[in-house]
């Protein structure tokens, strides 16, 4: 049933279609980005929380760019059909498709390496790129293992962030040592970084005794080594 007023005229048009099939509006997509980069012997991992705002429209099909050594290891995220890699000239393309539209949030989880072939190098932190989003920022945290040491040669568009909270955490014998935390607003930032095999820390604790005696003198020294990264 259809009812409607008009003024005077002559003549009107009138058009309709099927319930459900309305014009969608252009989503528009907002990331929020969670990084954890590990440096350990023989690669770079990096495991990337991708967390989107999604506004005016449900969307099934995200975009990630990432660039060329990075190797796509896995791919999480709720009711994912399938994803696939295409290659680029300078990187390569992550299409991850949906079995329905996803509205207001989604969460896309991404693990990748790069590979370390020889020590001491240096190295960019990978910059993974949501496409087709209005804006992309987030936070990064570097560890590295006992064995290697790092050093920060190069950055610009970060934000370094306090470390208290990180430090408090209790770790185990063989645990990541944090490294540093960063946040950038907007991309692309740029963060280099060089990377060599740790030397051997060493530390003495050392007690002594000197005694004398009437025809003697007798000295006695105990050293005791904690060797470290080793």
């Amino acid at each position: 049933q259809l009812s409607f007023f008009f003024g005077e005229t002559e003549k009107f048009n009138l058009t309709w279609q099927k319930q459900g099939e309305e014009t969608r509006l252009t989503p528009l997509l907002f990331v929020e980005s969670e990084t954890k980069s590990s440096l350990v012997p023989g690669a770079l991992q990096t495991d990337m929380n991708l967390n989107y705002r999604i506004l005016r429209s449900g969307v099934d099909r995200f975009e990630i760019q990432v660039p060329q050594g990075q190797e796509i290891l896995s791919v999480e995220g709720e009711n994912i059909k399938e994803w696939d890699v295409v290659e680029m000239d300078n990187h390569q393309v992550l299409d991850v498709s949906l079995h329905s539209l996803a509205r207001k949030k989604y969460s896309l989880r991404l693990l990748v390496e790069q590979a370390l072939e020889s020590l001491p190098t240096e190295i960019s932190l990978p910059q993974i790129e949501a496409r087709n989003v209005v804006r992309q920022r987030g936070s990064f945290l570097i560890e590295n293992s006992p064995e290697l040491e790092v050093a920060t040669v190069a950055s610009s568009g970060l934000t370094q962030q306090s470390m208290i909270s990180v430090a408090a955490q209790k770790k185990a014998a063989n645990a990541l040592t944090p490294y540093a935390r960063f946040r950038y607003l907007t991309l692309p930032f740029d963060l280099s970084l060089s990377v060599k095999k740790a030397e051997p820390l060493i530390e003495v604790e050392s007690w002594t005794r000197f005694t004398v005696e009437p025809d003697s003198a007798n000295f006695l020294a105990r050293f005791d080594y904690e060797i470290k990264r080793t």
